[in-house]
Parts: C-alpha cells; structure tokens; sequence
C-alpha cells in the first residue's frame, strides 16, 4: 500500500489507528460495534476528509474499528 493514497498524512493515518486501539481498550467501549465509530471521531477532530478516509480504510482492510487495529494497523507499519 503506498503513503502516497493515503487521503491523511501517514502520520495522522498512524495517529487514528494509535486513537481507535486506545478507545477499544477503554473500559466503557472494550468491544468493537462493528462500526468506524472511533475512526470518525478521530478524523472529525483533526478535521479529515471522513468520507475518503472510510473508502480507504475499508479499501485496506479496515471495514470496521477493530479491522482498523488488526488489518490497516499492520499494513500502516510497513510504511513507517
């Protein structure tokens, strides 16, 4: 996957998967809802384009957040 599709700087892309790990690990949304709902808040907060960062993510394996952690996530390390 190149950086260079990435619809956010690798680092934010790198950020969001960082955020989404550490809001699935919170006591109170331990469990995936099978949604991108801490993906969008992420990129609401630094004020990404939502709609291309979800096309990406879902292009990357990252339909939902926990796919996000374990498809994206590992696919965003062999960018660094």
């Amino acid at each position: 996957m190149a950086a260079t599709s990435l619809p956010i700087p690798l680092s934010q892309a790198q950020a969001l998967v960082g955020y989404v790990f550490r809001q699935l690990g919170a006591p109170d949304d331990a469990r995936c809802d099978h949604t991108h709902r801490h993906a969008r808040a992420y990129c609401d907060s630094i004020g990404a384009d939502w709609p291309a960062v979800e096309i990406w993510l879902k292009a990357n394996g990252g339909a939902c957040d926990c796919e996000v952690l374990f498809n994206t996530g590992r696919r965003l390390e062999g960018e660094a």
